[in-house]
């Protein structure tokens, strides 16, 4: 929200920028325009509200941002996690074709060798 936004619509709005947000809560806290001038003091309240309401915005914007950030970071961790373990599935495989051929390699030549003595 702009300050455009914040002022927006306010009859005291020259007067309540000038003032700025910090001077604002503090008149608003002191009750300076309640008296006086509560209509400025109901607008003064007003502007802080907005204000408070755009931070608290842009804050959760922020945190959204990162969320989405945080999630696509977890979502590709997921995707290589997911490709390391079809592949360690793979070489598992070919490790027991391997084990399996040197067993029989093995038997094969124990035959040789006892048909040779």
């Amino acid at each position: 929200m702009s300050d455009k936004d914040i002022f927006d619509g306010l009859s005291f709005a020259s007067e309540l920028k000038q003032v700025e947000i910090d001077g604002l809560r503090a008149h608003v806290e002191a009750g300076t325009w309640k008296i006086g001038s509560p209509f400025k003091h109901g607008e003064a309240i007003e502007v802080v509200r907005r204000f408070d309401a755009s931070k608290a915005e842009a804050v959760s914007a922020k945190r959204d941002a990162r969320e989405e950030e945080t999630l696509a970071i977890a979502k590709e961790a997921n995707r290589i996690a997911s490709e390391a373990r079809t592949a360690a599935f793979e070489q598992a495989r070919w490790a027991k074709w391997a084990a399996i051929i040197a067993t029989v390699a093995a038997i094969i030549a124990t035959a040789a060798a006892m048909a040779g003595k």
